[in-house]
């Protein structure tokens, strides 16, 4: 359990880093937050779908939710 919690923190950490950066500025650095914590989530999420996909022998889809 520990390992899992430390490999999300790593994993994690940069984005929140750069949203915290940008967050200060006064150029748009909003949206540059937004965007680089909802672009890395959606491109874990659509990679390890596409991953699953690949590799999956036998994939039945009941409920399919990314962002509620």
């Amino acid at each position: 359990m520990a390992g899992v919690t430390l490999l999300a923190l790593g994993n994690g950490a940069p984005d929140v880093i750069t949203a915290a950066v940008a967050g200060g500025s006064d150029d748009g650095g909003i949206s540059i937050a937004i965007g680089s914590i909802f672009g890395a989530g959606l491109f874990v999420t659509t990679a390890t779908l596409a991953s699953v996909i690949h590799n999956g022998k036998s994939i039945t889809v009941r409920n399919l939710n990314f962002y509620p």
